[in-house]
């Protein structure tokens, strides 16, 4: 087990625009929500494992994703905590020791690379590394790209904003065979609406247009018009060098970073000895019979 989180007096002093009694405020609205998890730091998992005050940083994360508009952290919290409980298979049951998350990580390599954008902006790198169609499962990988940025979130603390780099250079028609729809549309949804991080830009490389385009036919109508305007689609890694300067790219790309094979391994070891963080996470769950009459965001969407 490795349990190492953030010191929320350094989130706070990184994070000048907001105050404490902000952010314990916004803890108050969260658990008086009947139907939401009570985040009071007060939970059996979170007294043995991680510090009273982290619950304190996941409102913080909240109301920092949406530029501290309440009123909008309200509704992120409500979309990030219903849209996992709806979705278990995806979202859900999260040890990484487990079938089928533990094949699924040999499946893409998906972490955050060492070095920001000249921007500020952290990056989140995906590749598929396993091109057989046949263990490409669609809820298992949104499962471990929510893991892997939770677990980085968690423990590095809140950054300016993400840009995702994803490598086409594997992906064939065969592979959008294998995409869910429901997982697809909750991931979407909660990338859209849900996420506690600021997502600036999404870069897809290594794209052949018919392939690329499909994609694109496919998320358009499941992503908010924020999300899918700031998507940039790339015939080569050089040519998103503008956003993400090569020395960020791992050396197989003639970047500063380790080879995609190391990187790969770290952020696989690195879920690995997390086991107890995502149990903690399973336990945040929705009540829906709770639920003032008013519908939930994600049953009223789509």
């Amino acid at each position: 087990m490795s349990v190492q989180f953030i010191d929320i007096e350094t989130e706070y002093e990184k994070n000048k625009q907001v105050q404490r009694k902000q952010v314990r405020k916004f803890m108050d609205w969260i658990n008086q929500q009947p139907h939401l998890p009570k985040i009071t730091g007060k939970e059996k998992y979170v007294i043995l494992l991680i510090l009273p005050r982290y619950v304190e940083f996941q409102a913080l994360t909240f109301l920092h994703s949406c530029y501290y508009d309440e009123d909008a952290a309200k509704k992120t919290a409500d979309v990030f905590f219903t849209v996992k409980t709806s979705n278990p298979n995806v979202f859900r049951m999260r040890d990484p020791h487990k079938l089928p998350t533990t094949e699924g990580l040999d499946v893409t390599v998906m972490s955050m690379l060492p070095k920001k954008t000249p921007k500020g902006y952290t990056i989140l790198y995906i590749k598929l590394i396993d091109p057989d169609p046949r263990h490409l499962n669609m809820a298992t990988q949104v499962k471990i790209f929510d893991m892997t940025c939770m677990l980085h979130l968690h423990q590095t603390g809140i950054t300016e904003g993400y840009v995702a780099m994803l490598d086409m250079q594997e992906v064939a028609l065969r592979h959008l065979f294998r995409l869910s729809p429901s997982a697809l549309k909750a991931l979407l949804y909660y990338i859209s609406e849900g996420i506690p991080g600021r997502i600036m830009e999404f870069h897809f490389v290594n794209t052949i247009p018919f392939i690329i385009n499909k994609v694109l036919t496919l998320i358009k109508p499941l992503l908010s018009k924020k999300i899918y305007d700031i998507i940039h689609v790339h015939s080569t890694v050089e040519d998103s060098a503008e956003f993400i300067p090569i020395d960020c790219l791992p050396e197989d790309y003639g970047g500063s970073a380790e080879a995609i094979s190391v990187i790969h391994e770290k952020s696989k070891q690195k879920l690995l000895q997390n086991e107890a963080f995502f149990e903690w996470e399973d336990t945040q769950v929705v009540d829906e019979s709770l639920r003032p009459k008013k519908k939930s965001y994600w049953f009223s969407w789509g």
